[in-house]
């Protein structure tokens, strides 16, 4: 299954292209916040991929270490909820 978008006559894009790009891979919404708990939590990536996958966002593992570093570098810049 192709997903097709002509940019020239040489070009198409597929749904493994399009999902290549880490904005298209990036949770959203309750998926976010649910992934946020999980790694508030302390689970390992690989069940977060697990949990991400599942419910329907394409998602790597190193998407998972990512967000894992990014939420702790967050906590650890504003370690109370809600000061910055």
């Amino acid at each position: 299954m192709l997903l097709e978008q002509r940019i020239s006559s040489t070009t198409i894009l597929t749904v493994s292209d399009y999902s290549a790009y880490t904005s298209n891979r990036r949770p959203t919404g309750h998926l976010l916040e649910h992934a946020q708990l999980l790694v508030q939590h302390g689970a390992s990536p690989s069940l977060i991929v697990h949990y991400l996958n599942s419910n329907g966002s394409d998602v790597t593992a190193k998407d998972a270490y990512n967000l894992r570093q990014k939420l702790s570098f967050r906590d650890q810049l504003w370690p109370i909820v809600g000061q910055k």
